[in-house]
């Protein structure tokens, strides 16, 4: 917790001097931080994919059309 504390003190001495740059700081690591989140959900979305139902037979559908590689194919 010290860090944490130690980096708003930090800012704060920064912010009063009149820098832009403790601000441009906080915007890019904000947005690094939303960007490693997202990634995070996309991989913990991933993880969930083997908690699905058990796949069901194939059915074949004669009337649609897939081409001269299917059944109907000549």
């Amino acid at each position: 917790m010290s860090i944490l504390a130690t980096a708003v003190t930090a800012a704060a001495e920064a912010s009063e001097h009149g820098s832009n740059a403790t601000l441009w700081a906080f915007l890019i690591a904000g947005g690094m931080m939303l960007g490693f989140l997202l990634l995070l959900l996309v991989m913990g979305s991933y993880s969930n994919v083997g908690m699905k139902h058990e796949a069901g037979p194939d059915v074949v559908d004669p009337s649609k059309q897939i081409g001269s590689f299917g059944p109907s194919g000549h």
